[in-house]
């Protein structure tokens, strides 16, 4: 295994999205959708960085292109649950319209890169609609996410490093884990519209 840690980490932090998906398909079925979507990203993004060694070229980019692509899907699937629970009706056909281009735009640029750094921006746009249509709703749970996942962004880019065997991937994953319990919360209470 090529980095066991951040495979462990991803992998937990898989079985954590598919728990809160289940327990979420009842009060928002597009908020659960995304949980699970992540957890697919998360397994995906284990499996890269854990095996590696042991694929192929071609299989190695298929599984990375399964990450970049998972991970964009939910940020738009996350995106659109908000605005469909929190923008009013002449608006909300419009913001859907313009998060659907992002992703077209996503999708594209990633079609060519694997940098990871087009899923962040990519996701920081999203998050902060997502924190300001929270705070206007007064949904602290989900203003609480997307600070924690910033927070794990930023450790995630900065690259550091607490042991050679525990870097930015496996404190992200770690910090993200703590997100998502936030995200499932603030889920519960949006309201599809």
């Amino acid at each position: 295994m090529t980095e066991p840690t951040t495979t462990i980490t991803d992998y937990l932090l898989a079985a954590e999205c598919i728990f809160f998906g289940a327990l979420l398909l009842r009060n928002n079925p597009l908020w659960a959708i995304s949980f699970f979507v992540l957890a697919v990203a998360a397994a995906a993004g284990g499996t890269y960085h854990g095996f590696i060694g042991s694929m192929s070229a071609p299989a190695a980019q298929a599984v990375w292109k399964v990450t970049l692509y998972s991970i964009g899907l939910a940020t738009l699937l996350m995106l659109s649950a908000t605005l469909l629970a929190y923008m009013p009706s002449p608006w909300k056909n419009i913001f859907l319209a313009i998060t659907i281009l992002q992703f077209v735009v996503y999708v594209s640029i990633v079609s060519f890169s694997n940098d990871f750094r087009y899923v962040i921006y990519n996701y920081v746009p999203a998050m902060i609609a997502i924190l300001l249509m929270a705070i206007f709703h007064k949904n602290f749970w989900l203003v609480g996410a997307v600070m924690i996942s910033f927070a794990g962004a930023a450790i995630q880019r900065s690259g550091v490093q607490l042991h050679k065997h525990f870097n930015f991937n496996d404190i992200y994953h770690l910090v993200q884990m703590v997100a998502m319990y936030f995200f499932y919360r603030g889920g519960k209470i949006l309201q599809s519209g």
